[in-house]
């Protein structure tokens, strides 16, 4: 058996000292080895453990999703043409209900899957494909069917089933312009199409299409052609910005209403973009 040396150390009564060595065992060192270890444990646990000057952080005080956003640093990551998107120039981003992020540009219209792009492009020999290469906006409706929008191609339904796209007739019985800037639920199943030329509204179980477009005779007409952004809040109240500037439409009704601006009474305001607060009452 292997023994090892210890020693033991002690102060005599003249001041003496006494250094006394011993043999141990291997048990008994490992014994021995194994008491200091938890004398120097308890002894750190009760030694007063420094603090911190963080500032406390109220769990109500932070979003759910975003609770540990402020634990690490937040990091962005360019997706341009190298990873296949057909254009350098974003305009619409959109995320439909299975989960596909669909990036809309100036050169066509991409999803991605998580790892890679799908492009989508017009094709003149086929009905069926993107109308426009320039994408405006997308939307999905309560039904779950995705529209995208273009500058000069109309509006069209993405088909998953075969996926391609069916468009939406222009002109006489069709769209009142093809430009299509914004879009929005109706609340009936169908949805509200911002144009160049005038506001639509599509049902498309029917194909039917109703128009509204300004009336230089009607005070309570649009004030503009020139669609840029809808919003429909959940009690039915409809929000246009125009190229003259913002109306709201009450349900039922099929007046206009402007709404005021802070702004010059003289100066024309494009408005471009319509949100709902955080309350979700009014844009």
């Amino acid at each position: 058996m292997h023994r090892k040396m210890s020693s033991e150390q002690r102060i005599t009564g003249d001041g003496m000292l006494q250094v006394r060595h011993f043999f141990l065992s291997a048990g008994q060192r490992c014994l021995f080895y194994g008491q200091c270890v938890i004398t120097c444990l308890l002894l750190y646990c009760c030694m007063p453990q420094p603090t911190f000057a963080h500032p406390p952080i109220s769990p109500q005080s932070i979003d759910s999703n975003a609770r540990w956003s402020h634990l690490a640093s937040t990091i962005f990551q360019n997706i341009s043409t190298d990873r296949g998107l057909p254009h350098p120039i974003a305009t619409a981003v959109h995320e439909s209900q299975d989960g596909f992020l669909w990036v809309g540009t100036q050169g066509g219209l991409s999803r991605w899957d998580g790892y890679r792009f799908r492009t989508y492009l017009p094709d003149p020999k086929d009905l069926h494909s993107l109308p426009d290469v320039w994408i405006q906006a997308m939307h999905t409706d309560s039904r779950g069917r995705m529209w995208v929008a273009t500058y000069e191609g109309g509006l069209a339904r993405y088909n998953p089933q075969f996926d391609n796209f069916e468009r939406v007739p222009i002109g006489p019985g069709g769209l009142s312009h093809a430009s299509v800037s914004a879009l929005a639920d109706d609340g009936d199943g169908g949805i509200y199409i911002g144009t160049d030329g005038g506001l639509d509204q599509y049902t498309p179980d029917t194909g039917g299409m109703r128009h509204w477009q300004f009336d230089p005779n009607d005070a309570q007409s649009l004030p503009d052609n020139h669609i840029y952004a809808l919003l429909r809040e959940k009690n039915g109240t409809l929000w246009i910005g125009t190229g003259r500037g913002l109306v709201r439409r009450q349900p039922g009704s099929a007046q206009f209403e402007r709404v005021a601006l802070p702004v010059a009474s003289e100066q024309a305001v494009i408005v471009r973009t319509l949100a709902l607060a955080s309350g979700g009452n009014y844009p």
